[in-house]
């Protein structure tokens, strides 16, 4: 990126996030089919209330765009990343 370091599998609260940047307060969340199903769309709105309460933002990317297209996963984290860290979620 473009210095920031992001932790992998990291604790928050009741939750573990994917990756999260502590120093922008971004956490970046990887979704597969799984968060597609409504009990696990429910969880995913209750843990994104939560980090939001707790001024992180967050961007999801789904499975398919960071496996398919690596470069614009990276663009869309690197957008988040420039954003106001006391904006709305990504």
């Amino acid at each position: 990126m473009r210095g920031e370091k992001f932790r992998r599998q990291m604790p928050l609260g009741d939750y573990t996030v994917d990756f999260v940047c502590l120093e922008r307060r971004l956490v970046v969340e990887i979704d597969g089919p799984s968060h597609e199903t409504g009990e696990q769309r429910a969880r995913d709105q209750k843990r994104d209330a939560w980090l939001t309460a707790n001024d992180f933002r967050l961007l999801r990317l789904p499975n398919d765009v960071v496996i398919g297209a690596p470069e614009l996963a990276e663009q869309r984290i690197i957008e988040a990343l420039g954003a106001d860290p006391s904006s709305a979620p990504c």
